[in-house]
């Protein structure tokens, strides 16, 4: 059973192609353990087919039109080639389909040219249906016979009489008969769809039917698994490129935030290095005004020192001093070959001509008082403080 649905699905179709070109279709539901009516129509034109049973991919196929001989023949013949001899002695067997019922007291032969079913087979190809198989004339209402008591059956071209042991006893044609209903296990269908249900049946209880069903059913099976394989192989290929842009997705992210981290890390190496080369170039700055006044500066201490009377006495001595208070973000100022000096003196004469000895000196070019006076706690010496400009 679970082969069967994975072959076919829970859809079964059949389609009787009666006399004047009239497709009678008939399409099942399985639910459960019933088939129950999905669509059945009548219809003349055979491009509404794919619009009526849209999404159906296998249908089983009567042939019941004017193109298809049917004979009784009085007695049984095992032998089915011969029997279509027997029934028409004059048909060349390699040129048509045929289909036989067999009873202990007589038979029944239904025939018709391989060149109707082949062309039908095809333009049902062309709809993308595949006939699985399918039955000539009205042979296939034995199907039916174990599920109904009637002793008649009417089909759309043929008046059927069943025997109480349920025989087929007779098929006679008959044109124009009126719509008959039937209650068929439950389904109730009119003599227009009762051979369809009988195909639908027929294939569904994978009962044996015409001579190529194997061929038909193995060209379905191969489909399907193609189609199968394809949807595999898709679904396959899109988990496989769903996990790779899950996983693209995933190192995307990382390497945006890495490489954000890396351009942040740039910048501020970028502005480390503008740091570091201000700072450079500031260090060198002074280290070249260092080192270009360092010699001289020593010497420039000693004749000071030389120079200080013995009543004066030195607290300080800046070379280039600041100028104000360092603040953050704010250049540092100074006062570029100058030198303060701070200390007491307890001679005024002697701190005036110490004053006007280094006045004299050349490598300095003015000597400026800045300070100069007693303290309130300096009775003997007076502080002093004054700059030298170099």
């Amino acid at each position: 059973m679970f082969q069967r649905q994975f072959i076919y699905g829970t859809t079964y179709a059949a389609i009787e192609y009666a006399e004047k070109n009239q497709f009678n279709i008939l399409q099942l539901n399985k639910k459960k353990n019933s088939l129950e009516l999905e669509k059945k129509a009548e219809i003349k034109d055979f491009s509404e087919i794919s619009t009526i049973l849209k999404g159906q991919k296998h249908l089983f196929l009567i042939v019941n039109n004017e193109q298809v001989l049917t004979k009784k023949i009085e007695k049984a013949i095992v032998n089915e080639e011969e029997l279509v001899r027997t029934a028409f002695p004059s048909i060349k067997l390699s040129d048509f389909y045929y289909q036989t019922y067999q009873q202990e007291s007589c038979s029944f032969v239904a025939v018709i040219r391989k060149k109707v079913i082949n062309e039908l087979i095809t333009q049902f190809d062309n709809l993308k249906i595949s006939i699985i198989d399918f039955s000539i004339g009205n042979l296939v209402v034995h199907q039916l016979l174990n599920f109904t008591e009637i002793l008649s059956v009417t089909t759309s071209n043929a008046s059927i009489s069943i025997t109480e042991n349920k025989k087929i006893d007779n098929i006679l044609k008959q044109n124009g008969a009126n719509s008959v209903s039937y209650n068929i296990n439950d389904l109730i269908v009119t003599n227009q769809h009762i051979l369809s249900l009988a195909g639908i049946i027929n294939y569904y209880t994978n009962s044996t039917s015409s001579k190529i069903k194997e061929d038909l059913l193995s060209r379905f099976k191969q489909k399907q698994f193609f189609s199968l394989g394809i949807k595999v192989g898709l679904s396959f290929l899109l988990t496989v490129l769903l996990i790779n842009f899950i996983v693209f997705s995933n190192y995307r992210d990382r390497f945006n935030v890495i490489n954000g981290e890396l351009e942040m890390s740039k910048t501020f190496k970028n502005q480390l290095n503008v740091l570091q080369k201000q700072v450079g170039q500031k260090k060198q700055l002074v280290e070249s005004v260092f080192a270009s006044s360092n010699s001289l500066l020593s010497m420039y201490v000693d004749e000071i020192g030389a120079s200080l009377p013995a009543t004066s006495l030195l607290s300080q001595i800046y070379y280039q001093p600041l100028n104000g208070v360092l603040k953050d973000n704010k250049p540092i100022l100074y006062s570029e070959n100058t030198i303060v000096i701070k200390g007491r003196a307890k001679n005024n004469d002697d701190f005036s001509e110490w004053i006007s000895i280094l006045e004299k000196k050349n490598w300095i070019k003015d000597v400026n008082i800045i300070f100069f006076g007693k303290g309130s706690k300096s009775i003997n010496s007076a502080s002093f403080e004054f700059e030298i400009i170099l």
